[in-house]
């Protein structure tokens, strides 16, 4: 195997579909994902009054998390489950998976972004109005 077909394997086995989670704020959502590249993407997206009122269009607040980043954030995310949850997470075989585990542990997309900063987890933001 070539290494360029290794390298697309790899991502291709570490894309995951949008996990949709709540928004505490009246028709807004989130959305978390792994991109191909391998970075956890978390979108908070509103389509509310306040946006058009602000922006006349739709925003997307974008949450960045690098990939050299996600196994300390699996780590501490270990340490929130146990803590709130009192539950142990399996160790993850893909991080595909982490979409969906974020998704059961917390209530909404501001809960989530909340904990990554209180963590200490570094990020990038971005805002986008053409969604």
């Amino acid at each position: 195997m070539h290494h360029s077909e290794e390298q697309q394997e790899v991502s291709e086995a570490t894309v995951s579909e949008s996990v949709v989670l709540s928004s505490r704020f009246p028709r807004a959502c989130g959305f978390v994902r792994i991109k191909p590249v391998g970075t956890l993407e978390i979108e908070l997206y509103d389509r509310g009054q306040r946006a058009e009122d602000c922006f006349d269009a739709e925003v997307a607040i974008i949450y960045t998390v690098a990939a050299a980043e996600l196994p300390q954030f699996f780590r501490l995310l270990q340490g929130y489950s146990l803590t709130n949850h009192a539950a142990t997470l399996a160790p993850l075989s893909n991080m595909a998976q982490l979409p969906q585990i974020l998704a059961g542990l917390f209530t909404d997309v501001e809960q989530l972004i909340g904990w990554i900063s209180d963590q200490g987890i570094e990020y990038s933001r971005r805002f986008d109005t053409d969604v």
